[in-house]
């Protein structure tokens, strides 16, 4: 028996299929664009630049927050005739605290402070005689923060307040 081989009839290689490779299908000189590579660029630049406007824009507006300047009015009120006072605050990223003792309320104080971080505590504690007391704070005229004590000892803390 005589072995025979097979050839391709128009000259090519073998291929194992029956279409062609696309680059016979292609006009001669122009090879194929794949349009999920220009895809894949067009999505990486666009990443790229949102990237950029946000490495921009968050920083001024960061900066911008930072030298802003707020008003805490803090009060209480009520019938107690020995009270202490506990007020702080955040001012230009520090935290100071002040303390004062009243013999009558109502009591008030108003405080400026600058930065991005807005906040504090004010706090109340009645004494032996008791009565009631309410604390109140508020932030650049905002919702006040409040919270009631009354009896001999009793206290009553106002925080979370800002933001």
């Amino acid at each position: 028996m005589s072995e025979q081989q097979w050839q391709p009839q128009d000259g090519g290689e073998e291929s194992g299929s029956a279409a062609p490779p696309p680059e016979a299908q292609q006009p001669p000189g122009k090879k194929p664009r794949n349009k999920w590579k220009i895809g894949c660029l067009g999505c990486g630049g666009l990443v790229v630049i949102v990237g950029i406007i946000l490495a921009i824009v968050i920083p001024m507006s960061i900066n911008s927050e930072s030298k802003k300047t707020y008003k805490i009015h803090y009060e209480v009120t009520g019938t107690a005739t020995h009270a202490v006072i506990s007020y702080s605050k955040w001012d230009k990223d520090n935290w100071s605290t002040s303390q004062t003792t009243v013999d009558k309320l109502p009591w008030t104080r108003t405080e400026t402070a600058t930065g991005l971080v807005k906040g504090g505590d004010l706090s109340v504690t009645l004494g032996a005689g008791g009565g009631s007391a309410k604390c109140s704070v508020t932030v650049n005229k905002g919702t006040p923060k409040t919270a009631n004590a009354s009896g001999a000892f009793a206290s009553a803390s106002c925080n979370g307040f800002g933001s």
